[in-house]
């Protein structure tokens, strides 16, 4: 687009040079020439600036949209990973029916004893004989028929179990907080770079659509200067200082200096419609921008290694990397955890009708506990963590290439918009010096030509050389506002709590 505007004046800046002979009784036509060029271009209260273009497109801009959806999935990854630490808590219920079931331990009787001990025959207790089978304890031993029993048959339970990772704890949870707080911080960090390119996108397409406005500007006034000198070159026709020849040529670059009007309405159409594409703005358009004034000085933001090293310390595309960098490390050191063997504490309580943990069993509740720890540790586990550290180790270094590179890119930019910004101040000095001199010759060649001194061919030279000042010094004015505008993107001058 930048460069379809710069072709214009090649084909619109041929046209103007239409003028030849001019009665002196009449006033110069092109007095005020670039004034009335620059009352085109004058600001309105209500005009539109670049700050607003930019303020429209970053809130409304869709790669900005998603660069918060992916801060949502970083936000909700976080929390899926440190869930993990929680200590597991598991609460089961169950009702079950089974068929009758009954233990018989057959016929005879089952002999006990009271006291532990060997047994005697002795005494019997009483009086009652002297064939007694004794304890220890001189009490007689005793013998008990069998009976047969029937386990429940429906059986309810209630179970939970409480589960505590206490090796993750020591080894893994520190890594696994850190590393999930440095994938969020990097989301959040690429939204921002989403919504700076954005920023800076709208106010190149906003410094584009002033540009067609000076194009059309410098068309329509080119083209007011050609009719008039159209009409002059008709008087001297009739008074027999021009040719007709000269006067036919005329007429033809007044045609064509209407179709360069054409050509630079088409275009300001189109650089509108990219600015309202880009902005996503759909309000009145007028320039809001005083593009007379001047620009700050480039230098004033500091020297140039000062802008390269603040952008690639500042950049929020470096400060995502570098946070990349971190949550990688932290997930070497939370894999390395499962290298060694895992504890894990628990707790479970047991109530049931009836709980296994009573015989015989009855249909009646009861509640059982136990706690432990478990050790435990895996070879397969112990050869994919190993598998795992090497992978986020071989990310890592892609990560410190992929940032080693961005602050090259980064230094090339601000060193890009550095040289555009010294191109444009040096552009509009020349350009100053150039309409000033190309001015007092289209008069002086003006006048020579109505005293007969001078060909059209050297009218139009100076008409050619005036529109060609005039659109250089306009648009040096609009190029160093662009490289304001890069330059403040490239070196992250813009970063709330940034210092040079």
């Amino acid at each position: 687009m930048r460069t379809f505007i710069k072709l214009v004046p090649s084909i619109t800046l041929l046209l103007p040079a239409i003028a030849l002979a001019q009665d002196a009784g009449l006033g110069h036509p092109d007095k005020g020439y670039e004034s009335s060029v620059w009352a085109q271009l004058a600001p309105v209260a209500t005009g539109f600036t670049a700050v607003d273009a930019a303020e429209s497109a970053k809130s409304s801009s869709p790669r900005g949209a998603l660069a918060a959806a992916e801060v949502e999935v970083a936000l909700a990854k976080s929390r899926q990973t440190l869930s993990r630490y929680v200590p597991n808590l598991t609460v089961t219920g169950s009702a079950s029916r089974k068929n009758l079931t009954e233990f018989n331990f057959g016929s005879g009787a089952s002999v006990g004893a009271l006291n532990e001990g060997p047994l005697t025959v002795g005494m019997c207790p009483g009086g009652a004989g002297n064939n007694c089978v004794l304890d220890s304890q001189g009490m007689p031993v005793g013998a008990v028929a069998g009976q047969a029993f029937e386990t429940p048959r429906n059986t309810y339970s209630l179970d939970a179990t409480l589960s505590v990772p206490f090796s993750d704890y020591v080894l893994a949870l520190a890594p696994a907080r850190k590393g999930a707080r440095a994938n969020e911080q990097s989301a959040r960090l690429r939204q921002e770079a989403e919504l700076q390119t954005a920023d800076v996108n709208a106010r190149i397409a906003y410094f584009d659509w002033v540009r067609a406005q000076a194009q059309l500007a410098i068309a329509e006034a080119s083209q007011a200067s050609s009719r008039a000198r159209v009409e002059d070159a008709r008087i001297g026709l009739e008074a027999g200082t021009v040719t007709s020849a000269d006067a036919l040529g005329l007429e033809s670059l007044a045609a064509s200096t209407k179709l360069g009007v054409v050509q630079a309405q088409s275009f300001l159409r189109l650089a509108e419609q990219n600015l309202r594409i880009t902005a996503q703005y759909d309000g009145p358009l007028a320039i809001g921008e005083d593009l007379s004034a001047k620009a700050p000085s480039i230098e004033s933001l500091g020297t140039l290694d000062e802008l390269v090293a603040h952008g690639q310390k500042h950049r929020a595309e470096s400060r995502a990397l570098q946070a990349s960098e971190s949550a990688m490390k932290f997930a070497v050191d939370g894999a390395n955890a499962n290298l060694y063997p895992r504890i894990d504490g628990f707790v479970n309580v047991t109530h049931a009708n009836p709980n296994q943990a009573f015989f015989p069993p009855s249909g009646e509740w009861n509640t059982s506990w136990m706690v432990g720890l478990n050790l435990s540790w895996r070879l397969d586990g112990y050869l994919s963590t190993k598998a795992l550290v090497r992978e986020l180790d071989a990310n890592a270094s892609v990560l410190v290439a992929q940032s080693s590179s961005l602050d090259r890119a980064i230094e090339m930019e601000v060193r890009s918009a550095w040289e555009e910004w010294q191109r444009a101040s040096a552009t509009a000095g020349i350009a100053k010096v150039e309409l000033a001199a190309s001015e007092a010759m289209h008069e002086q060649r003006i006048l020579l030509f109505q005293g007969g001194e001078a060909t059209s061919t050297a009218v139009v030279e100076a008409e050619i050389q005036r529109a060609n000042a005039t659109y250089r010094k306009v648009s040096a004015s609009i190029d160093k506002r662009v490289a304001l505008a890069r330059m403040r993107r490239a070196a992250a001058l813009d970063v709330k709590g940034a210092s040079k």
